[in-house]
Parts: structure tokens; C-alpha cells; sequence
């Protein structure tokens, strides 16, 4: 199984052969407007979680 450093590694490496500029600018602004707010969403969420479990174990 491949780390992810080993999969960026390997996209990185390759999409230089395969993906035009205006694709690349696309990528990128996928990932700024879609990609990062979601994963912040969930981050975000995640911790919260988080926080809560923590409180409920000191109380309890």
C-alpha cells in the first residue's frame, strides 16, 4: 500500500506530461474553492468532536 507522500510523490512527478496550463489553473482553483473549505468543514467538526469526548472523560 502506497503512503501519501509515495501517491503525491507519483502524481507530482507525472501530470507534468499529461496536464495542460489551463487544467492546472482549473485543478487549483478547485482545490482553494471546494476541496479545502470542505476538508476545513470536517476538520473543524472533527475537533469539536473531539473537545467534547475530552470534556466528558475529565467529568466523568
Amino acid at each position: 500500500m502506497m503512503t501519501i507522500d509515495e501517491i503525491k510523490n507519483e502524481v507530482l512527478e507525472n501530470m507534468k506530461d499529461f496536464i495542460t496550463t489551463e487544467v492546472k489553473d482549473m485543478a487549483i482553483k478547485w482545490i482553494k474553492d471546494t476541496a479545502l473549505p470542505a476538508v476545513k468543514e470536517v476538520a473543524t467538526a472533527f475537533v469539536a468532536e473531539l473537545k467534547i469526548v475530552r470534556l466528558m472523560k475529565k467529568a466523568g
